[in-house]
């Protein structure tokens, strides 16, 4: 879909409504293509989530607020006051999460997904930002010229299911020429998988890199 700046939205981000998901795919489109562009989506416990798709398009949109309540915690400032920040104390810091971030993937959530293509977006202030397990294999695809920023567990994640031993990771992804900043657990995390390449990335003040 072409939103041609529209807005799908929750008027705010509930905690509490841990199932308002935006927009939602799971095993049942096969070969289809799913194609976001110039698209606003906000305020979910996830903006995008889509399992088993042939391709997915996100392209020229912002996807923020989506899984974190992104109230009184800074992940670029010093704590002040009651707002925490990167020197707060780790008990404090797991007491927030535990308040106001959804376990919920937040900004997009991709499984299964043979050809990605996500270009040009804006992702902060979401629980992570990317989230790609087991994505572009017999397949592949590009994420590039995005800025991840601000979100609160992590930035971009290339992963393998959890507990799987025989799960064959994201693969065939080119990363290059996004700026990853101040993103919290990771900037970057990469695990499982085979043939996947970073190259120009600005990965910089994240509190941890990769």
């Amino acid at each position: 879909m072409d939103g041609k700046g529209a807005t799908i939205k929750f008027s705010s981000f509930d905690y509490l409504q841990s199932r308002s998901v935006i927009y939602r795919a799971d095993d049942s489109i096969g070969d289809s293509t799913l194609f976001f562009e110039n698209l606003t989506i906000k305020n979910g416990s996830t903006g995008i989530s889509i399992r088993n798709a042939e391709r997915v398009v996100v392209k020229n949109s912002r996807i923020n607020g989506n899984g974190w309540t992104n109230e009184n915690f800074s992940l670029i400032l010093p704590s002040s006051g009651t707002r925490l920040g990167y020197d707060s104390d780790p008990a404090d810091l797991q007491n927030y999460a535990n308040n106001n971030a959804q376990t919920f993937r937040g900004g997009i959530d991709l499984h299964d997904v043979t050809t990605i293509e996500i270009t040009g977006n804006v992702i902060k202030y979401n629980n992570d930002g990317i989230f790609m397990t087991n994505c572009g294999v017999n397949g592949g695809g590009f994420i590039t010229r995005n800025v991840i920023a601000e979100n609160f567990t992590g930035g971009l994640a290339l992963v393998a299911s959890p507990n799987d031993p025989n799960s064959p990771g994201t693969q065939n992804i080119i990363v290059t020429l996004n700026a990853i900043s101040y993103n919290g657990s990771w900037g970057a995390l990469i695990y499982g998988g085979i043939n996947n390449k970073f190259s120009q990335n600005e990965l910089t003040k994240n509190w941890n890199a990769a």
